[in-house]
C-alpha cells in the first residue's frame, strides 16, 4: 500500500460521505444519544466522571459505525464505480486503507464532539485527566475495530441496508459474546469472554492501558481489513 495513493482515495471518500445526509444524522444521533448517557449518569453520582458517556458506547457503536460505513463498498459494487477505481493506479490494498482512513477521519468528527462533555467536566470539577485519556485511547482503538468490521461488512453485499446488517451482526457479535460468556462454563466461556471488546475496553476506562487490550483491537482490525482486501479482490476478480 502506498500512503499517498491512499489518502487519495480517503478525501474522495470523506466528499462523498458528506455529499450526503447520513453522516450528518449519525453524528446528531451519537452526539444526542451519548449525551442523555452522559448527562443521566452526572446527575445520579454527582461526580466529574465521563464513566456515564464511555460505559455504552461499546453497544452504542455497534449500531452508528455500520451506519457511517455501509457505503464504502456496497455503492461502490451496486453501482459499478468500483470498475472505475480499477483502471486507476490504485493497489486493492491502497482501495481498502483508504476507505478505512476515511471512516476513521468521519468518526473523529464524533470523538471532537465528545469533548464538550470533557470541557463541562472541566468546569464543573477537576476530572482524572490520566483516566480521561486511556478512555479516548479505548474509544479510538473501538471505534477503529468497528470501523474496520463495518467495511468488510460492506464489502459482503451491493445492497446499502444488507451491508448495515451485516456490520451491525459482526459488532454486535463481538458485543454479546461478553455477557453470553458468564452463562457459559470452562474454556469456551473463557474464549467467549476473551472475544469480548467489553472486557478489553473496561481496562482502558479504568485508566489502565494494557499491551493485550490495544493488541486485540490492533489485530481485530488488521483480520477485518484483511477480509476487506479478500473480498475486494473477489469482486474485481469476476
Amino acid at each position: 500500500m502506498t500512503w499517498t495513493r491512499a489518502l487519495w482515495v480517503a478525501r474522495k471518500e470523506w466528499k462523498e460521505t458528506f455529499n450526503s445526509p447520513m453522516p450528518y444524522i449519525v453524528l446528531v444521533l451519537f452526539f444526542l444519544l451519548s449525551g442523555w448517557f452522559f448527562t443521566g449518569s452526572l446527575l445520579l453520582e454527582g461526580k466529574a466522571s465521563l464513566d456515564g458517556f464511555f460505559g455504552p458506547l461499546p453497544l452504542i457503536l455497534s449500531i452508528f459505525m455500520p451506519a457511517l460505513t455501509l457505503r464504502l463498498f456496497a455503492e461502490e459494487f451496486k453501482s459499478g464505480t468500483i470498475e472505475m477505481l480499477g483502471t486507476l493506479p490504485l493497489t486493492d490494498a491502497d482501495i481498502v486503507g483508504g476507505k478505512f482512513a476515511a471512516a476513521l477521519a468521519v468518526w473523529s468528527v464524533g470523538v471532537l464532539l465528545s469533548l464538550y462533555y470533557l470541557l463541562l467536566l472541566v468546569v464543573i470539577g477537576p476530572p482524572d485527566v490520566g483516566q480521561m485519556a486511556a478512555g479516548y485511547a479505548g474509544l479510538f482503538f473501538l471505534g477503529g475495530f468497528f470501523s474496520s468490521l463495518g467495511l468488510f461488512g460492506s464489502s459482503l453485499t451491493r445492497s446499502p441496508v444488507v451491508a448495515f446488517l451485516w456490520g451491525f451482526l459482526l459488532c454486535f457479535s463481538f458485543y454479546l459474546v461478553g455477557p453470553a460468556s458468564n452463562y457459559v462454563p470452562g474454556l469456551t466461556g473463557q474464549i467467549l469472554s476473551f472475544l469480548s471488546v467489553d472486557r478489553h475496553f473496561e481496562n482502558f476506562l479504568k485508566g489502565v492501558v494494557d499491551s493485550r487490550d490495544v493488541l486485540f483491537f490492533v489485530s481485530g482490525t488488521g483480520m477485518a481489513l484483511a477480509g476487506t482486501w479478500v473480498r475486494l479482490r473477489a469482486w474485481r476478480s469476476r
